[in-house]
């Protein structure tokens, strides 16, 4: 780690965050990365020369614990304590709230965009991208290799050039990933997306993410070629990565060895083994009937894999008058099933961790509640701090008192950690 001084700006090369992700109530920086001061604001930057975080360093500055992240995708996030609300870590499982730049399904409607210094962060940047460009050509022959490399490298990183490297990223996946699965917070979000479907089995009308497409399976050639192009496509930056999403909405509708031979050959070709980070996960959605098709020799092998692995299910309801009223065309039997075999999984797959989602809303049968009370209080979940439950509101739900107190109710009775889903894409 090296800092150098040059106009205006300090600046420090090759900085070692965390090597694993923790839970703090102070913020955390992961992996290598290089940092500038510049006006009132320290910009971090990834192995790529590209933005990744922002903090104030002024008074005027929210809240000297909270920040501005930018995803692969290019959205801007902002991570707030919730000083407006209590309980933070009770409601979301982490000490902090990420609020998106994009609409997404909070119950909590804080727009830090609107503060006029987050404002300002933003505005800054493009005015520190431009004065980077004559910083490097007045540094030229005068300052070390690697400070000229780094300036080099963002002298180029534009606001213009990230958009359009994530529109490559979609290009090469083929998608634009419109949410991640929840259990993705254990990694702060920082996974590499994967496709190895597309589509969905249902395209209910109630889902406010769905693709509209039908389900369908990509080839392992496919497969293959993703990888070789996202490996191309993170390249130095790989080194900051040890987490896969493998999508889309329903990858458990994928041939059970597809599925394993994609996370085998991600780890292999992406070099996961290298990474600066340490514990890999894997992540992936599925339904109550993909996850029940799944044999005993498909958990063995997942479980035997390199990654802790996380498996969200969309269960939604337990009572089939609401599964109706959700034209969800699966029955509650099913739905009960598949909550009780998450169970056991947790209990059975040491490597692995089963979640579910489930749905709030104030126009909601009056079964709902109920029905999924009396099945997570009486649920076994088997190994303390594994599995967990996830609350989504309604798309149109508007009553954030209701669905609070629908909220406690649930967690309070529940015997699986209960938190909201927080909605986040890529």
């Amino acid at each position: 780690m090296k800092t150098h001084f040059l106009h205006n700006m300090k600046i420090t090369l090759e900085r070692e965050g965390s090597k694993k992700y923790t839970k703090t109530s102070y913020p955390v920086r992961y992996g290598h990365y290089s940092e500038i001061e510049y006006d009132a604001f320290r910009y971090q930057f990834n192995k790529n020369g590209e933005v990744k975080y922002i903090t104030g360093t002024g008074p005027d500055w929210p809240h000297p614990a909270e920040w501005l992240k930018r995803t692969t995708g290019n959205d801007w996030v902002y991570y707030s304590t919730g000083s407006y609300y209590t309980g933070v870590v009770d409601l979301f499982g982490e000490y902090y709230m990420p609020c998106p730049a994009y609409p997404t399904n909070s119950l909590f409607k804080e727009n830090p965009f609107a503060r006029q210094s987050v404002a300002a962060a933003l505005k800054t940047f493009d005015k520190f991208s431009r004065h980077i460009l004559g910083v490097n050509r007045k540094a030229t022959g005068k300052e070390d290799k690697k400070l000229q490399e780094f300036l080099t490298l963002l002298g180029g990183n534009s606001r213009d050039y990230l958009r359009h490297r994530a529109d490559r990223l979609h290009s090469i996946v083929k998608a634009r990933i419109s949410v991640l699965p929840p259990d993705c917070r254990h990694v702060d979000y920082d996974v590499i997306p994967l496709m190895i479907n597309d589509g969905c089995m249902y395209n209910c009308s109630f889902c406010e993410v769905k693709s509209g497409m039908e389900l369908s399976c990509r080839s392992r050639s496919e497969i293959e070629e993703q990888l070789y192009a996202l490996k191309e496509f993170f390249g130095p930056d790989l080194l900051n990565y040890n987490s896969i999403y493998l999508g889309q909405h329903d990858a458990l509708c994928a041939k059970a060895d597809d599925i394993i031979f994609a996370a085998e050959q991600a780890y292999t070709i992406l070099g996961i083994k290298n990474s600066y980070m340490q514990e890999p996960r894997l992540f992936l959605f599925g339904s109550a009937e993909s996850f029940l098709k799944m044999e005993t020799y498909f958990w063995r092998s997942l479980n035997r894999l390199p990654f802790y692995t996380y498996v969200n299910l969309g269960l939604e309801s337990l009572d089939d008058e609401t599964l109706e009223f959700l034209k969800k065309p699966v029955s509650s039997a099913a739905m009960k099933k598949a909550f009780k075999r998450m169970c056991e999984i947790n209990k059975s797959c040491e490597r692995i961790e089963v979640t579910g989602n489930f749905l709030l809303g104030e126009d909601l049968p009056g079964g709902h509640i109920p029905s999924l009370v009396a099945h997570m209080g009486e649920a076994t979940p088997g190994v303390a701090g594994k599995g967990c439950i996830y609350l989504s509101p309604l798309k149109g739900s508007k009553n954030t008192k209701e669905l609070l107190n629908q909220f406690r109710a649930i967690k309070q009775k529940s015997r699986i950690q209960t938190f909201l889903y927080l909605i986040q894409r890529l």
